[in-house]
Parts: structure tokens; C-alpha cells; sequence
């Protein structure tokens, strides 16, 4: 077992946590010295989901990447009956290296989920989840733009359009939507809806803002904050905006009963 996890799981002990899940590039074995870990923590607990989040990074204070959530075993069976995209992902890849009930560290491979599409209802529910937050990013990409703050309204431009398109492949039934291009998303979504093939060309470019307007060794030279500029700003946020309302008109309000949950 790697080390970083054996760290890990050391530490959690503590925690009492029911349940620790490795996924990702690490469970998967491919992993290189510089990808994160990725873990689940199940545990019951009242306290709310950024304070659980404290407690685990608190306890296992690490030197080395770590993506870490915290759900209690309620809502993570939940989530697993709705057919969470990311839940069906982390059971795909997962194995459970740490399970109270055994008392012991081990590693086992979570069995395999069910069928390749999400239940009808289930999809629209999770589209709406992520065609609401493209809604909050345009807003942040808006106020990065106003506020001349331009490498980040680009970047909030291009999370915007990235979360937007995956919304609709979600609503449209897709288990499985990885990838960050704006351009191979909207191909996929026009493979569905032929309303989307004339947006692929138009919101290709936003892809060049996914890495330059965040990391200074992406760029020739000077620093993001510096090389974009009001019209790189304009531009990609009328391609996100563009791409939020094309979405949203794909994805209608949830029903009344819904919205009541």
C-alpha cells in the first residue's frame, strides 16, 4: 500500500470514520509522485460538510496533494440511489482501505454499478445541479469582468461554458462526463441536439483559457493578471453567456414537487 495512504489512514483512525474510500488515479494504479489522493471518509456526524472537512485535513495534516470529502453514511447512500454521477465514479475506480466493521486496514475493490445511463428523472435532477452552478459561475465571471479583474473573468468564462455543457449531458442521461474541453463538450452535445453543432466553433477558443489565465509558467512571459485584457474578458464572457442561455433553454425549470424537496 502507498505510504501516503497508510499516513492517511493512521490518522483517520482517530476520527472513527466508518468508512475509507480510495479512488482515483491512485486506486486505479496509475498514479505518478505528483498526482493527488483521493479518498472518501464516511462517518456520521452532525457537523456541516466544510467543518467535517477541517476536521480530516486537521488530523491527517498532510505534505502531499489530498483531495479529501466528508459525507456521512446517509447522504452518501443517498446520493449512491440517485445515481451520483461522481458516487458512480468513485465506486467504479474505489476500493475500501479502511473499514471500521473489520477493524483492520485492507484494500477491496467496490463492486461494480449498474447499467451505462441514469434513470430519467435522476438526470434531470442532476442536469438542473449543474446548470444551476454555470449560472453562479457566469455571475463570478460578471463580477471578475466589471471589476477588471480580466485573466479571471476568462477563466470563470471558461468554468462557466465547461459546467453548462456538462449540465446538459447530465440531463440528457450521461453517467460518465469527464474532460475540461469546452470544445469536445460541445461536440458531444451536438452528437445529442443538433441546436448545439452551430455553437462548437463559436465557444472553441474558450479552451485556451482553461490553464494560461491561472498559472504564470503557462505564459511566454509576465503574469496572467497582466496579459489578458478588457476585450479577451468581453469576449469570453458572451461565449459563456451564449452558452448558459443555450443550455437553459434545453433544461426547463424542475417541477413544483421538485423544487419543494
Amino acid at each position: 500500500m502507498n505510504a501516503r495512504v497508510r499516513k492517511i489512514i493512521a490518522a483517520l483512525k482517530r476520527y472513527d470514520p466508518e468508512r475509507v474510500i480510495l479512488f482515483g488515479s491512485t486506486a486505479r494504479g496509475d498514479a505518478d509522485r505528483y498526482s493527488d489522493i483521493d479518498i472518501v471518509v464516511i462517518k456520521d456526524t452532525p457537523k456541516r460538510f466544510l467543518d467535517r472537512l477541517g476536521d480530516v485535513y486537521d488530523l491527517i495534516q498532510p505534505d502531499f496533494a489530498l483531495d479529501a470529502l466528508v459525507y456521512t453514511p446517509k447522504e452518501f447512500t443517498e446520493m449512491r440511489a440517485r445515481r451520483n454521477p461522481f458516487v458512480e465514479q468513485v465506486l467504479r475506480d474505489g476500493q475500501v482501505v479502511y473499514e471500521r466493521a473489520r477493524g483492520n486496514v485492507h484494500q477491496r475493490v467496490l463492486p461494480p454499478q449498474g447499467g451505462p445511463g441514469m434513470k430519467k428523472v435522476e438526470a434531470e435532477q442532476e442536469g438542473r445541479r449543474w446548470l444551476e452552478q454555470a449560472q453562479s459561475d457566469l455571475a463570478v465571471a460578471k463580477w471578475n469582468e466589471e471589476g477588471k479583474f480580466h485573466s479571471a473573468a476568462c477563466f470563470w468564462s471558461q468554468q462557466t461554458a465547461e459546467r453548462a455543457l456538462k449540465a446538459f449531458l447530465y440531463y440528457s442521461g450521461k453517467r460518465r462526463v469527464v474532460g475540461h474541453s469546452v470544445l469536445e463538450l460541445a461536440k458531444a452535445c451536438g452528437r445529442l441536439d443538433k441546436d448545439f453543432k452551430p455553437l462548437v466553433n463559436r465557444v472553441a477558443p474558450l479552451d485556451r483559457y482553461y490553464i494560461p489565465t491561472r498559472y504564470p509558467n503557462g505564459l511566454p512571459g509576465g503574469v496572467p493578471a497582466q496579459v489578458y485584457q478588457a476585450d479577451d474578458a468581453r469576449d469570453a464572457l458572451n461565449l459563456a453567456e451564449e452558452t448558459v442561455i443555450m443550455v437553459a433553454n434545453k433544461i426547463p425549470p424542475a417541477p413544483p414537487a421538485e423544487q419543494d424537496e
